[in-house]
């Protein structure tokens, strides 16, 4: 059975007609004037259809199963939904989706993550059971038994981390290290700082690229009186060419009051459902798993329209745009510019106060 409303004029000649086309009505119940509820068989639901003609006529319940497939029907994009985001994330949580491995040697880190590789622990792979991880593990450690000296493979949700030790061979040192600072790029030298060391070149000097500033090799008149790891610092002024194109026009984008509520999946943070172009989304977070960048959300899509709007002073919002590139300016020329159709193309020249500070080593016996 089915309850239905019914409104519209001379609501008793509807009923009239119901009754004429022999259609069963089980109960009736007067609302308004011209409103009533009925319940009849579900079976009769396409005969009323055919004679509706102007009332308007909408289901309020129906009863005992054909509710439980009326709602299922109802729901079923929001079922569907449910069922393949739970698929989506079983299956997302046993793939692997990072490995870390926690130390600072490069060398032996590329050793591991090729065997790693080679094993099948790899991204966007399934994650390895316990036992064949362990047997990974051991297999790894076994072949570089002189160069590892333990070994983990932890897996933290759809992360490997991989933390190791190097075994140690102690070597005696032969020599000692020391050390020069020269000019890590071309510059003028505007301070010197120097703790250690002696200094070879005077401020407002020019220097290139790895040429020595404060020496570790201490001499008089030309002879070697002592060697010293040079510590100090060095500031000098540098220069940039900055080639900036920069648009007349920006973009503004707001929201309107036309949207659309519906259930949509977030896979990395990306919509799989998009309704506009432009949109703004407010999201209500209905699934979200701690593994897997995987979420299932209520969300209401707006549509946004995008509006141009005109820059006023060019050139200065460019030059103001390269110049967060750079601390300690001392200077700004415009090399030249050019106005295009859509955008300025302008060439400026920096000066800047920076740290040029750079080490090379030396070696004694």
């Amino acid at each position: 059975m089915v309850k239905l409303k019914i409104r519209g004029k001379n609501i008793y000649n509807f009923i009239n007609k119901l009754i004429k086309n022999n259609i069963r009505i089980i109960d009736l119940e007067k609302i308004k004037y011209n409103e009533i509820n009925i319940i009849v068989y579900l079976n009769d639901i396409s005969k009323i259809n055919k004679i509706m003609t102007i009332y308007d006529i909408d289901i309020i319940r129906i009863y005992g199963l054909n509710n439980i497939k009326y709602k299922i029907k109802r729901n079923n994009y929001f079922i569907k939904a449910i069922i393949l985001s739970l698929i989506l994330l079983y299956i997302l949580s046993n793939i692997i989706f990072d490995i870390k491995i926690i130390y600072n040697n490069t060398k032996i880190n590329n050793i591991i993550k090729k065997e790693l590789y080679n094993n099948g622990i790899k991204k966007y792979k399934f994650i390895k059971s316990y036992d064949k991880k362990e047997e990974i593990k051991e297999k790894i450690l076994d072949k570089y038994k002189e160069n590892i000296e333990w070994l983990e493979i932890e897996r933290i949700g759809t992360k490997y981390i991989v933390r190791l030790e190097e075994r140690k061979i102690n070597n005696p040192k032969s020599n000692m290290n020391y050390r020069d600072i020269i000019a890590k790029k071309n510059g003028i030298i505007k301070y010197i700082e120097c703790e250690q060391g002696e200094i070879i070149k005077e401020k407002e000097t020019y220097v290139n690229k790895g040429d020595v500033i404060i020496s570790g090799t201490i001499k008089n008149n030309d002879e070697i009186k002592n060697i010293v790891s040079s510590k100090g610092k060095v500031l000098a002024e540098t220069w940039y060419i900055v080639d900036l194109k920069y648009p007349y026009n920006y973009k503004e984008e707001i929201k309107t009051k036309k949207y659309k509520d519906l259930i949509n999946i977030k896979f990395l943070n990306k919509d799989i459902i998009k309704k506009y172009k432009n949109r703004f989304d407010e999201d209500i977070i209905i699934l979200k798993s701690n593994y897997i960048p995987l979420v299932l959300v209520k969300q209401r899509q707006y549509k946004t329209k995008v509006i141009n709007h005109k820059k006023d002073n060019i050139e200065k919002d460019a030059i103001k745009l390269a110049s967060k590139k750079f601390k300690n300016i001392t200077n700004i020329k415009t090399l030249n510019k050019n106005y295009k159709k859509n955008y300025l193309e302008i060439k400026l020249f920096f000066t800047v106060i920076e740290d040029i500070t750079d080490y090379r080593n030396l070696w004694y016996n």
